[in-house]
């Protein structure tokens, strides 16, 4: 751990994924008592009960037990007890009505995009000033991404 910080995560972020999947412990993830930051989880004294599925039945638009049953095994902590990728792949919930979707953003039923995924744009700045008596120019190029994120990116050619 650097000295900067006296706990490694994000807390809100581990606050977030405990109000849904519950607190772990020794009961649920045998082991999870000897990670290093396991005091510091342990003291935010947190439900140590999952409410996955009352999250997913209010957020999911396919609300089957067997969509159910897969989250629930991809999400789970113990990483012995985690469903393992060819086994997700192989289960049920790909073989019922109605067959999921190869793009993630339509809907299965309407075939309408039910998210609209943040558009970007790419903005050009040209430096005409040589660059450090190379011969060559900058050129600065900015990515916005979508909710106020941006990325400036330098090339020299």
């Amino acid at each position: 751990m650097d000295g900067k910080k006296s706990i490694p995560f994000q807390k809100d972020q581990i606050i977030k994924i405990f109000d849904v999947l519950g607190q772990p412990n020794k009961e649920r993830w045998p082991g999870v008592e000897d990670f290093p930051e396991y005091s510091n989880i342990a003291s935010m004294r947190m439900n140590p009960h999952s409410n996955l599925k009352n999250v997913f039945l209010g957020n999911a638009s396919v609300t089957s037990e067997p969509a159910f049953q897969l989250l629930a095994a991809m999400l789970e902590y113990d990483p012995d007890k985690r469903i393992t990728a060819d086994a997700a792949l192989r289960h049920t919930y790909f073989a019922e009505d109605p067959v999921p979707s190869l793009n993630s953003f339509v809907s299965p039923s309407t075939k309408v995009k039910s998210f609209q995924y943040p558009t970007r744009k790419l903005q050009q700045e040209e430096n005409n000033e040589k660059n450090k008596g190379t011969g060559s120019q900058v050129r600065m190029s900015r990515l916005e991404v979508g909710y106020g994120a941006e990325y400036k990116l330098k090339c020299t050619i």
